[in-house]
């Protein structure tokens, strides 16, 4: 069983750490995958903040922390991973930081990201999320993951906005060697449709990949419940997420996405407002 799960490992992280999975966004580093949208206005929990950080600006609550494990990424037992996040938000403002970190015998990786966005006028609203992991397997090379992910919304109307979100622009240094500027562009629309039902879509067009689509749908169920459905092409991958908030300053945030081919990723965890 050690000599499978060995095995079962590398070869899971022969396939993140290639470039190819980082152009994809569905590299193991950093945090696990999400499904965001343009908008980010479906997020229902803090998964999402690191790629699109204007969604943070949409708490409610001027602070709030959050911690959440990853029992399994992508299908991978041993990649069990912790989470933390911290936001402050100030009027026309909001900042934050995530940490992450997993530790085991043939793998260490260590995240961080700071993210901010701010309002620009009553309709535009601009985010910044700039990310660095390190991480360590045996038998590979020492990764250093920099990111920078970028975000713009404008609000058409009281229903509707449309967003530009551009992920991984920046350098991603391999064993010292330089590699990709911009890994993934977005352009999407949010649309209220109903009273507490939003959705989401998305084309995506990652640089050296076949381009695609994502959608969403988030439903406010109760006050005190939130739920999201995502679908994306790019690649192809569903996402169930819930928020339930049954003592008004605490909430329980689960979410587990389903990569087509390689697994599932659940996540669970509780967020604290104040």
């Amino acid at each position: 069983m050690e000599h499978v799960s060995k095995i079962l490992l590398r070869a899971a992280l022969a396939l993140f750490l290639s470039s190819a999975g980082i152009t994809q966004g569905q590299t193991v580093l950093g945090s696990p995958p999400t499904i965001v949208s343009a908008t980010g206005r479906t997020l229902v929990t803090p998964l999402g903040y690191r790629i699109v950080p204007v969604s943070a600006q949409m708490e409610r609550a001027p602070g709030s922390v959050a911690a959440w494990i990853v029992p399994s990424r992508l299908g991978v037992r041993e990649l069990q991973t912790a989470y933390a996040l911290g936001l402050y938000r100030a009027g026309a403002w909001s900042a934050g930081a995530e940490v992450g970190s997993l530790t085991m015998d043939r793998y260490t990786e260590t995240s961080l990201t700071t993210f901010g966005c701010v309002e620009l006028s009553d309709q535009l609203t601009a985010g910044l999320a700039l990310g660095y992991t390190m991480a360590r397997a045996r038998g590979f090379a020492t990764e250093h993951l920099l990111t920078i992910n970028a975000q713009m919304v404008f609000l058409l109307d009281s229903l509707t906005a449309i967003g530009v979100a551009g992920s991984n622009i920046g350098q991603t240094r391999r064993a010292g060697a330089q590699s990709g500027s911009v890994s993934q562009f977005r352009i999407g629309a949010s649309r209220a449709v109903a009273s507490g039902l939003l959705f989401d879509l998305d084309l995506v067009f990652p640089l050296q990949t076949a381009s695609g689509m994502a959608a969403a749908l988030r439903w406010d169920a109760a006050e005190f419940l939130l739920l999201r459905v995502a679908y994306a092409t790019v690649p192809k991958s569903l996402e169930a997420s819930v928020r339930l908030a049954a003592i008004e300053q605490f909430a329980v945030l689960a979410t587990v996405h389903y990569h087509l081919a390689l697994g599932a990723s659940p996540t669970i965890g509780i967020a604290y407002r104040w």
